[in-house]
């Protein structure tokens, strides 16, 4: 028996001895032939998933020392890059443009950044010499900036052998960013000599008329077909019930949103031309572009959604009259809201009148197409603006009328 012990445990041995040299010999094997296999699990071995044997006994054999799991980076897509309204190189002895668009070696210029909205955090300035980056400055609040969108860092133009200079400017959040480039001068008198020699070009492009459809505003009261001032459009929508009946169809039928009788609608479409004035500057050897709106027209289109009491005349006497007194006294409201929405016009009108933009560049075309695009984007900001006045005086006019309540426009329909 003590035999059949030892030989038992020897046999053990070997076996164990051979399952540990054929795994050597096996990871040393499918290193040269990583292919993917599925190995069935048996009584004294784990479930190896689908995967490389490579991969899997080398991670057995030799754990790593984090057994982390690695997370795939996200591949964020940025916005795309926004313009900067303005970026430019002021002259601090004269406080001026640098003379024929170029900085001379030796002096300190103020490298300005300008946008009509608010810079993110910080501004970063980036100056290249032939397209070699040279350095990089931040401007951050309060230390290098005027205001929310206006930064300033100064630079001192280095001495060498190079005959361009390129500022670029980046907002902190890399949503909006331009350049600018400026010539090399080693002294004054050669920049003043590039100044009198320097052309810029005038010609600009004949722009297209910008149109928009314009945005409709609503009103909610009440209002009858006839009467109505010029450029409204009365549109009557059916009320088939006995009068006992009229206000629950109307809240359940009528087209404003709040089961209101009528509802007052209007659109502010408008379109201009623009007023585009490109001057030259050979001092230096820009162009400046100011563009502003004209010949600014508005098309009001007024509407009113009412309600026709069809069966008005199956209706008595009582029941007649109150309709009567009640769609004039609805009427009456419903002007209130028209002649807000024509008083309208002028507000847009006045509002819209205030927008230009302005760009300096090397051409005169360079300068007036951004300054296009710029012009449209304030017209807009302006726009809105004004609708929102209007929307504004037209709530309060419902709340001091409680929309034609306290002017009379209120129906009884258990009366009669």
């Amino acid at each position: 028996m003590k035999y059949t012990y030892v030989i038992a445990f020897a046999i053990l041995l070997i076996l164990l001895g051979c399952t540990s040299l054929e795994t050597d010999k096996l990871s040393k094997i499918v290193d040269k032939f990583p292919i993917k296999v599925t190995i069935e699990p048996t009584t004294n071995t784990e479930t190896v998933s689908t995967e490389t044997i490579s991969d899997k006994i080398n991670s057995e054999l030799y754990p790593p020392e984090s057994s982390k799991k690695v997370k795939k980076e996200l591949i964020i897509v940025p916005p795309p890059i926004k313009i900067i309204d303005h970026v430019y190189a002021l002259d601090l002895e004269t406080y001026s443009k640098p003379e024929g668009r170029a900085l001379v070696a030796g002096k300190i210029y103020e490298m300005i950044a300008e946008d009509n909205l608010p810079f993110d955090s910080f501004v970063k300035f980036t100056v290249y010499t032939d397209g070699i980056k040279l350095t990089s400055l931040e401007a951050t609040c309060p230390e290098f900036c005027a205001n929310e969108g206006m930064y300033s860092r100064l630079f001192t133009i280095p001495d060498g052998d190079y005959t361009e200079i390129t500022v670029t400017a980046e907002d902190g959040n890399g949503t909006k960013g331009t350049s600018i480039s400026y010539l090399y001068a080693k002294t004054s008198s050669q920049a003043m000599t590039i100044a009198r020699s320097c052309p810029v070009d005038n010609v600009v492009p004949e722009y297209p008329t910008f149109s928009n459809p314009g945005k409709t505003l609503v009103s909610y009261g009440g209002t009858i077909a006839e009467g109505w001032s010029e450029g409204t459009s009365p549109v009557g929508y059916e009320v088939p019930t006995d009068y006992a009946d009229i206000c629950s169809y109307v809240k359940a039928n009528s087209p404003s949103a709040g089961g209101y009788f009528a509802q007052t609608r209007v659109v502010y479409p408008f379109h201009y031309e623009y007023d585009v004035t490109p001057k030259q500057d050979p001092k230096s050897c820009t162009c400046n572009c100011v563009v502003k709106p004209k010949n600014l027209e508005i098309p009001i289109e007024i509407s009113v959604d009412f309600p026709d009491w069809s069966s008005y005349g199956a209706g008595n006497t009582c029941q007649q009259g109150k309709w009567d007194d009640f769609s004039s006294d609805l009427k009456i409201h419903e002007e209130g809201h028209v002649s807000i929405y024509q008083s309208g016009v002028a507000t847009i009108k006045s509002q819209i009148g205030e927008a230009s933009a302005t760009v300096d560049a090397v051409t005169c075309q360079q300068a007036c197409d951004p300054a296009v695009t710029q012009l449209d984007e304030d017209v807009d900001q302006k726009y809105a603006s004004a609708l929102s006045d209007i929307e504004k005086e037209q709530e309060n006019y419902d709340s001091t009328t409680d929309h034609g309540s306290t002017q009379g426009a209120t129906l009884d329909c258990g009366a009669c």
